[in-house]
């Protein structure tokens, strides 16, 4: 049982991408270059285990917020397309190490940071510092603990990681 976990879009000048690819979500590498995509639709971001994302030379304008949702990104290649501003959700893509940007009318600032060593991260990170804080959470119940153990009482205290959309376990740290 082999399992495809690449696909590449047919370099056909395709303008549009078809519902069913959102279907593939093992796929680990798409590449989609040299296009004529003009929209990136939201749904990409269902396509969770994506590790590699390669849209350059297309027609790209925008990117959907959404792919800031895609924590396993380690390649963006976004080369070549009409992107004026990307969106501050990128940030989030912690384990990203190449984004490619060259021949986009970005500003002169993203551009020369992206170009800086360790430009990825830099500019991932001026990214995030400029993304709003998420609305606050909504309020817990407080949760009485009326077991004994002893003369003391125990529990256990379970937190949530921001970083990484998992529980903190005690054996991480």
């Amino acid at each position: 049982d082999h399992v495809l976990d690449r696909a590449r879009y047919p370099e056909q000048g395709h303008q549009e991408l078809q519902p069913h690819l959102w279907e593939l979500r093992h796929l680990t590498a798409l590449y989609l270059n040299n296009n004529k995509i003009s929209r990136l639709p939201p749904e990409i971001c269902q396509l969770q285990n994506l590790v590699h994302l390669d849209l350059s030379n297309n027609k790209l304008r925008s990117l959907p917020v959404e792919l800031g949702d895609m924590l396993k990104l380690h390649d963006l290649l976004l080369t070549n397309n009409s992107i004026r501003i990307l969106p501050y959700e990128l940030g989030r893509l912690f384990q990203l190490t190449k984004l490619e940007l060259e021949g986009n009318p970005l500003t002169p600032e993203l551009l020369q940071k992206s170009r800086e060593v360790n430009g990825t991260q830099k500019l991932l990170q001026l990214l995030l510092d400029t993304l709003e804080a998420p609305a606050s959470p909504p309020d817990r119940p407080w949760i009485s603990i009326r077991e004994k153990t002893g003369k003391h009482m125990s529990f256990k205290v379970m937190c949530y990681n921001i970083l990484s959309d998992s529980l903190a376990k005690g054996t991480k740290y």
